[in-house]
């Protein structure tokens, strides 16, 4: 996997992943609510709810749930005193899934994710599971 990211003057930066895919932050904290364009430490919450919504796409249309009304919704909290990322809660709303050994399956699988488990030593992740939709 290859991701260069070039900053380009007042507050912005280019990320080019895999030499095709563009995405343009912005760090002037003056912008976000007009801004098109995202600050860099909202792609760690964009990774996160990324990895969670693929793994749970796979284990849902493998056991033939319906895999397409789902979402996944990242809330970010920063510790500003300590300039980091403190706590990052993943709302994962499912469609009734009747099974608990299915639902089980699933929290384990997201909250030992590639992403969750390399977070999980630095950033307090917190999980909430609502399988009604």
């Amino acid at each position: 996997m290859s991701i260069k990211a070039k900053y380009v003057g007042e507050f912005e930066s280019e990320i080019i992943l895999e030499n095709h895919l563009k995405i343009k932050t912005n760090s002037n904290r003056n912008l976000h609510d007009s801004c098109e364009q995202t600050k860099p430490s909202n792609l760690l919450s964009a990774s996160l709810a990324s990895c969670i919504s693929t793994t749970l796409g796979i284990i849902l249309e493998k056991n033939n749930i319906e895999s397409k009304s789902f979402y996944v919704d990242i809330i970010s909290k920063s510790d500003v005193q300590n300039n980091k990322i403190s706590t990052l809660h993943c709302k994962i709303c499912l469609p009734l899934i009747k099974k608990l050994k299915i639902k089980n399956f699933i929290k384990e699988k997201i909250e030992s994710s590639f992403i969750s488990n390399s977070l999980k030593e630095s950033i307090n992740i917190s999980y909430e599971y609502i399988f009604n939709r």
